[in-house]
């Protein structure tokens, strides 16, 4: 399954590491990679998180971080299939309405 980042979810990416880096750059790039890896895990079973507070969506908490994946599947044919990751979100900041464009 293709794996598609909306600039939300990018931008959320950034932040996260951004104010990590401030504090601790090594921990960082560990942040990074679990949050790509946990993305890998979704796309070869996409249905391992819950499903979302906003239709259409799921959810997948990353194991030892405080985050959580906010994803949905699009196109479900196996062939065309795309994950879409839409937003990382720390889990104690309220969700905003979904403006995932």
């Amino acid at each position: 399954m293709r794996v598609r980042y909306l600039r939300g979810a990018l931008q959320n990416i950034a932040d996260i590491s951004q104010y990590i880096r401030q504090h601790n750059p090594a921990a960082a790039v560990r942040v990074g990679q679990r949050i790509r890896q946990v993305v890998a895990l979704i796309a070869e079973r996409p249905n391992l998180g819950k499903p979302g507070i906003f239709p259409g969506t799921r959810e997948f908490k990353i194991p030892d971080l405080p985050y959580r994946v906010i994803y949905r599947v699009v196109a479900t044919d196996e062939p065309s299939a795309v994950l879409e990751i839409l937003r990382v979100h720390h889990i104690r900041r309220q969700l905003l309405p979904p403006d995932w464009a």
